[in-house]
């Protein structure tokens, strides 16, 4: 288990999927099998694999979101160091445009800045799989990599 990684869950990809879903609520807040959201999922990978400090980039939509994950006590991130935090989205100036998944991880650099893990772990809440991040992280390092991608391929 590493202590190494940030985690961050990026709301902003997700923006327009499923929408007969989506329609008051974003994609991480859908509900499953009853009392879980789709977040639930990310999250729960991330903790079993002892990530302990979350950021979640929002886009819109995400009071419900907000109301399931509250403190972050159901995955113990209710806490001084490290723990869950909930970013709103990077807006233009009038408030009506998304200006982008890059433009709103510049808007909160601040929180890898003082983030203590020298790395981080990109994902959205749709990804509703386990993912060993400590392999991926060893493979990163191996590698001597800026960047590691994980993704599925189809044959």
């Amino acid at each position: 288990m590493t202590n190494d990684l940030l985690g961050v869950i990026n709301l902003g990809t997700e923006e327009g999927l499923f929408p007969e879903f989506t329609g008051h609520r974003n994609l991480a807040s859908v509900p499953f099998s009853g009392r879980y959201r789709l977040i639930d999922f990310t999250l729960t990978n991330m903790i079993t694999q002892g990530i302990n400090q979350v950021g979640i980039f929002t886009l819109d939509k995400y009071r419900s979101l907000m109301d399931h994950l509250g403190s972050g006590k159901e995955w113990d991130l209710d806490r001084s160091q490290g723990g869950l935090h909930i970013f709103p989205p990077a807006l233009k100036p009038d408030g009506e445009a998304y200006l982008g998944d890059l433009a709103n991880f510049s808007m909160h650099r601040e929180h890898f800045v003082r983030s203590k893990q020298p790395y981080v772990v990109i994902t959205g809440s749709n990804v509703l799989t386990t993912i060993d991040f400590q392999d991926m992280l060893d493979h990163h390092k191996s590698m001597g990599a800026d960047i590691t991608l994980a993704y599925t391929g189809h044959e």
